[in-house]
């Protein structure tokens, strides 16, 4: 008897008359579970594959292993996140060399199946509470993202095939069911093509490392761009492929801008809950809040919390060149009617929330598995729903923030006054709190502080995105404060209104930048913010990110330091070399204007002085000046004539000027990471020793 039949034998005779684990048997589960990804499997799996393709019904044995088997396996009363990486880490590898034996047979059957799997493998215990209305939308705490990529990579050439397309514009686009159901008997096509496009989807969905790992492979790149131009623009496919276009391409790369605003904006539209329906949400297999999210850049919600984290790090809306496009009062009104849904009571949020927490937190002893679960849990649940649709009105008001930053549409929605009245009068908490205070302080509060007397409290302030760059930079300012006496303005939990008043109080800001960073519009209001009174700005670069639109105009001549090119010490040193030469350019800046501030008189100029010794800290700060010794300012700080002629002195001991040179040289690197050239220790004595002739007569 075979391991496979031994396996199948004892299940039958321990499983629920409708063929799953059931409850409280963990024995099984295991049995079955471990059976998954023992060596025996890959064989008898495979085989069972190449019985898809055929036209002769699956065998007993094949038919356990692919349906009723794997399902058990992946029951979701027992099947967790650990169970969720052990089965990945063995099975994901061999998806992908099965994908591209089949991929290259053209076996339908079959890559329907492997695809369908990528989905189903990642709803664990864990996600299933904020998954199992975004298992479409998003993979939940994924760990095996170079995995999937690798897949993705080796799945997307299919859609741009000679012979797959040829089928593929055969299709017959009214029978075409665009949902993600491992029960759904769709082999065409136009359903594989789809469903390749909605993993890469989700898979951009999940974070920003595995949106910056999508936008910066320019093989998945130019195969979408060359999808785009082989796919038919009526093709209800297409709708997916340019949601991931638009998310991922660059400045340089846009074109037809009108058309696509047009097709996004027209497709959020026939979502029927803005004409009474709010039961429907997707339309050609894309949801409404990937449409928002493909013209807003990285931006979704978590469920409960009411936080969507930001995935897709560039969208249209925040290049200037979209703005334009966009720019009609109709476009708008939409946007703001999908802003709607916030101006429900806090109370009536948060007892939602609750709701949904007790309602949807699955226990061990639960016996659903993950289909049925997602059968009975459907959006017409009311506070499901309006938790979604508040997911969706926060990313149509940070549309709406990325849109202030052009004036004429910030004229237009300021005359929007009942709009803005419901908006000021929102009370609330967390994300949205944060959404509403960075949006009403671009639209008509930024210019209370331009008056504000600057007092540099701070050395640095750090700029992030909070949401998801939280834990590098919170590394990066705890190696600052330990290492470093930097004064640091860092607040984990600020509005974007009280991050913008700490600029005024700072010398220069610290821009942590990433792909969200660079789509975030409290980020980008903080920046432009600090341009504006003029502080000095160190972009840090915390993750591939391609500097352009208003980041690479903003940026262009600055210094950037790359910690995606250097190791995360390195680094860290060439920052604190450049906010070190920030600290020196604002020290010598503040010292030249206190003297320009000051009359050169008969009793202020050192040369009318008869002894150095009599000379004040101006004198002594004059002099190096007029003898382009600006670096010594550093070393000589308070110091008068007498100081002054006691430093000389005790370079001249025995004679040995290289011993005071190595003295100073040691200060000034160790206080200010900066180098003290020969040819001005040279110039230093020999200026100081003429007026210490001058002064023995």
């Amino acid at each position: 008897m075979s391991l496979l039949t031994s396996v199948i034998d004892k299940f039958a005779l321990s499983c629920t008359k409708d063929n799953e684990i059931g409850e409280q048997n963990q024995e099984l589960y295991d049995l079955v579970f471990d059976y998954f990804i023992s060596s025996d499997v890959v064989e008898q799996f495979t085989h069972a594959l190449r019985q898809l393709d055929t036209t002769s019904p699956l065998n007993e044995s094949s038919q356990w292993l692919l349906i009723t088997g794997f399902n058990a396996a992946m029951d979701i009363g027992y099947y967790d996140n650990k169970h969720r990486d052990t089965f990945c880490e063995f099975w994901l590898p061999k998806y992908e060399v099965l994908l591209q034996e089949f991929i290259e047979s053209l076996s339908l059957h079959v890559i329907k199946y492997i695809l369908s799997s990528l989905i189903q493998i990642q709803i664990t215990i864990e996600n299933l509470a904020e998954n199992f209305m975004r298992q479409e939308l998003e993979f939940c705490n994924l760990k095996q993202n170079n995995e999937y990529l690798a897949i993705i990579q080796t799945a997307l050439p299919l859609v741009i095939k000679e012979n797959f397309l040829q089928n593929l514009h055969a299709d017959d686009y009214s029978q075409i069911d665009l949902r993600w159901d491992a029960d759904v008997e769709q082999m065409t096509s136009s359903f594989i093509s789809w469903l390749i496009f909605k993993i890469l989807l989700m898979f951009t969905n999940t974070d920003g490392d595995c949106f910056t790992m999508v936008k910066h492979n320019l093989v998945i790149k130019n195969i979408l761009l060359r999808a785009a131009q082989l796919i038919d623009d009526q093709h209800p496919v297409k709708l997916a492929l340019r949601v991931i276009i638009v998310s991922i391409i660059n400045e340089s790369e846009i074109q037809n801008t009108k058309e696509t605003i047009n097709i996004l904006i027209e497709n959020i539209k026939k979502i029927n809950y803005l004409n009474g329906n709010r039961s429907s949400f997707s339309n050609n297999g894309v949801y409404d809040i990937e449409l928002l999210i493909g013209l807003k850049g990285m931006s979704r919600f978590r469920l409960l919390i009411l936080s969507i984290e930001r995935i897709f790090f560039v969208g249209f809306l925040q290049y200037n060149q979209v703005q334009s496009v966009f720019l009609e009062k109709e476009n708008l009104d939409l946007l703001i009617v999908l802003v709607e849904p916030l101006f429900s009571s806090v109370e009536t949020e948060i007892e939602g929330n609750e709701k949904i927490d007790n309602d949807l937190t699955p226990s061990k002893e639960s016996t659903l598995n993950a289909t049925q679960l997602s059968n009975e849990a459907t959006p017409n649940d009311e506070a499901e729903l309006n938790s979604l649709l508040k997911d969706m009105a926060l990313i149509a008001l940070e549309c709406l923030h990325l849109m202030l930053f052009n004036q004429e549409a910030k004229t237009i929605i300021k005359d929007q006054t009942a709009f803005v009245s419901f908006i000021r009068e929102i009370e609330a908490y967390g994300r949205v709190r944060k959404a509403i205070d960075g949006f009403l302080w671009k639209l008509d509060e930024e210019d209370e502080t331009q008056n504000e007397e600057e007092n540099n409290r701070f050395d640095l302030m750090i700029s992030y995105d909070e949401d998801h760059d939280s834990s590098l930079v919170k590394n990066l300012y705890n190696y600052l404060a330990e290492h470093c006496d930097y004064r640091i303005s860092f607040d984990e939990q600020s509005m974007p209104s009280s991050r913008c008043q700490a600029i005024v109080d700072c010398q220069c800001v610290l821009l942590c930048v990433s792909e969200t960073y660079k789509s975030d519009p409290n980020c980008r209001m903080e920046v432009e913010h600090a341009r504006s009174r003029n502080k000095r700005l160190i972009p840090f670069v915390l993750k591939q990110t391609v500097f352009d639109g208003w980041l690479g105009s903003i940026c262009t001549n600055s210094h950037r330091i790359d910690s995606v090119e250097h190791d995360f010490d390195k680094s860290v040193r060439l920052l604190i070399d450049e906010i070190q030469q920030e600290r020196l350019v604002e020290f010598l800046s503040q010292s030249k204007s206190q003297l320009e501030q000051i009359n050169v008189s008969s009793d202020t100029d050192y040369k009318t002085i008869s002894s150095m010794e009599l000379w004040t800290n101006q004198h002594v700060q004059h002099f190096l000046y007029d003898n382009k010794l600006d670096v010594m300012v550093l070393l000589t700080e308070q110091m008068n004539g007498e100081d002054l002629r006691q430093l000389f002195d005790r370079c001249q001991i025995d004679d040995d000027y290289w011993a005071g040179f190595d003295r100073l040289n040691q200060e000034l690197e160790k206080r200010f990471r900066q180098v003290l050239p020969i040819s001005v220790y040279i110039r230093f004595l020999n200026r100081i020793r003429k007026y210490i002739t001058v002064s023995m007569f």
